[in-house]
């Protein structure tokens, strides 16, 4: 019977010694038998607490658990510097900065409407708008030449009969803005 109380005494787990020694065998055998299967049920019930939410009355100790929170933290700061590289890498096309989009650009003022014309230069409106193309300003409309236009050096004509100018955009502008303003 020595032996069986050593066997009890050295059980490392306090509860399966306890359940040991309420159970009161007279051999070591079946002490061993029943200290495996209480250990069994613990680590079933173990796993177990684990699959359902919210149970939290048995916490499992297991060297693996740690490593793998420390590895889940170290997966997670390596996502937030990931995201923090994919906005340094974002330019604004409004003002060339870096970190932000032009719709969020600290440095446009949208009730100002700082957008400026590629076509007239003026802010305000874009070239969709452009009170120059919508005239149908011929300096300003894209018009491809055709064989017949580089030939005649002095202008040629559309479709419509109307003939276009060889001036460069701004001498017409000039000429169109000092119309405009009489």
């Amino acid at each position: 019977m020595i032996c069986l109380e050593y066997f009890v005494d050295g059980l490392k787990d306090e509860e399966i010694q306890m359940a040991v020694r309420m159970a009161g065998f007279k051999d070591l055998k079946s002490a061993l038998l029943y200290a495996l299967k209480v250990e069994a049920t613990n680590e079933a019930s173990c796993r177990d607490s684990h699959s359902v939410r919210g149970a939290t009355d048995v916490p499992c100790e297991s060297p693996w658990w740690k490593e793998i929170e420390k590895l889940r933290e170290e997966i997670q700061d390596l996502m937030a510097q990931r995201q923090d590289l994919k906005r340094r890498r974002i330019t604004c096309w409004g003002c060339g900065g870096a970190g932000h989009l032009r719709s969020s650009c600290p440095r446009i003022n949208k009730e100002d409407h700082n957008i400026k014309c590629w076509v007239c230069g003026r802010t305000g409106h874009v070239r969709s708008n452009c009170p120059r193309v919508n005239q149908k300003d011929p300096c300003c409309t894209s018009v491809t030449e055709s064989k017949k236009e580089r030939n005649n050096p002095k202008g040629s004509a559309d479709e419509n009969g109307d003939v276009r100018s060889k001036r460069p955009c701004s001498e017409s502008s000039k000429n169109l803005s000092n119309s405009l303003t009489r």
